[in-house]
């Protein structure tokens, strides 16, 4: 059985992975509290998106960050390792 098609765990991978579950997160976060005020705005999400993407940097690598950054590259483990799981029972 070939394992070539897993996916990999690398430190920049699980890192871009981490970092794509915090921004859905807290992107979701928002689109919850916007759709909890029953005033619609055009493009709200989109607006929220904009002013996010502005400040996801600073707020991912701000000092004493580590923990937070830690429990979503264990997160993004976890996904990468479920991932694989699948694609081993199927291959």
């Amino acid at each position: 059985m070939t394992t070539d098609y897993l996916i990999p765990k690398t430190e920049q991978f699980v890192e871009a992975i981490a970092i794509a579950i915090a921004k859905n997160r807290i992107l979701q976060d928002a689109k919850d509290s916007i759709e909890s005020v029953k005033v619609h705005v055009p493009d709200a999400m989109e607006q929220v998106e904009d002013i996010l993407d502005g400040t996801f940097e600073k707020i991912w690598n701000a000092q004493g960050a580590d923990k937070h950054r830690q429990m979503f590259r264990e997160d993004a483990m976890a996904a990468i390792s479920a991932i694989n799981l699948k694609l081993l029972s199927i291959g």
